[in-house]
């Protein structure tokens, strides 16, 4: 969501506003962005969350967080433990399930998991994920072809 320099990144924004429903469960956007762009301490987090040097203590914290968009990019941190993406496997968020689902330190079990999720975008972020058994990929065949 923010570059290096700490700006927005548009790029990132549009992919999250195209893709973004109440239906799907990603949420408005722009409420996430609202509360980023209102609040420092919220972009603070943001940007800790993406991170690779921010602290294991720290992403514990921060997958708890009460935004998303936080939680997201805690989930497609590279440093994140498996501990916590498999915590947020069950997050309530489609968003947050498909950046565990597109991370590839993600468990083979918990990929099984995602590829029978309810929202298309995390089964999508499953068939992308590099790691994913060819029996993952055969259940997103047949949940997406009903």
């Amino acid at each position: 969501m923010f570059d290096d320099d700490g700006e927005v990144n548009m790029q990132h924004v549009k992919r999250l506003w195209r893709n973004s429903t109440i239906e799907n469960g990603f949420g408005p956007v722009g409420n996430q962005l609202a509360a980023l762009a209102k609040d420092p301490a919220a972009k603070k987090r943001s940007l800790e969350a993406r991170s690779t040097t921010v602290s294991l203590r720290k992403l514990h914290k921060l997958a708890g967080d009460e935004l998303w968009i936080v939680r997201g990019f805690v989930a497609d941190n590279p440093r994140t433990p498996v501990s916590i993406l498999r915590a947020l496997v069950y997050d309530e968020s489609a968003y947050v399930r498909a950046m565990v689902a597109a991370n590839v330190r993600t468990p083979i079990a918990d990929l099984y998991t995602l590829a029978n999720d309810p929202e298309v975008q995390v089964r999508r972020a499953v068939a992308a994920n590099v790691d994913s058994p060819p029996e993952a990929l055969a259940i997103i065949a047949l949940l997406d072809r009903f």
